[in-house]
């Protein structure tokens, strides 16, 4: 967290010593603000931990490190192998039946958080046929290892699927003989 706690006004010393008021003076209401932005909002995350079974059995990925999660393996919480491990694919937040885990893409970034924590940040990559967003590096490399026998990069671009569509249209009309013409 980058947001730090606000300091409490205080009563004076000299003060203090001659009245009976109180020595917290309370917060501005900008301070009020800031403060509750801070908060982690622990109550919505459930501890049900289907964040990282998705990661870790379904996605194969294993980057949420949640100990707390699993009372019978417990680990260390490290918010640090998240950020190193995670491909931002989502599946996470797609499956978290409170919303406390989220993707959002913002500013040409996308952005993981669990009950407002940011766990990890990329950088999207766009399209280079038409600048549609196509995800971060570390998903879309993803997606190529695991899709490499079924399908092939358009000519080691990175093309959002409908300009790939296009591009292997052009590719196969080139390739094809002309009505008429002997192969």
């Amino acid at each position: 967290m980058t947001l730090k706690r606000p300091s409490m006004p205080l009563l004076n010393i000299d003060r203090r010593r001659t009245t009976f008021q109180q020595v917290e003076l309370g917060y501005s209401e900008n301070d009020v603000r800031e403060e509750a932005q801070r908060c982690l909002r622990c109550d919505i995350c459930l501890r049900c931990g289907k964040c990282v079974e998705i990661c870790r059995d379904k996605m194969g990925v294993d980057a949420l490190q949640m100990g707390y999660l699993d009372f019978d393996h417990p680990v260390p919480t490290d918010f640090r192998v998240t950020a190193e491990k995670c491909i931002s694919c989502g599946a996470c937040a797609a499956n978290c039946p409170t919303g406390a885990m989220r993707m959002e893409d913002k500013d040409g970034a996308r952005i993981l958080s669990l009950c407002g924590t940011i766990l990890n940040q990329q950088t999207l990559l766009h399209c280079e046929g038409c600048g549609a967003v196509l995800g971060p590096a570390r998903y879309l490399d993803f997606v190529q290892k695991r899709t490499r026998a079924v399908a092939r990069l358009a000519g080691q671009r990175r093309l959002c699927e409908a300009c790939a569509r296009q591009a292997q249209a052009k590719f196969s009309a080139d390739d094809t003989p002309a009505k008429g013409q002997r192969t």
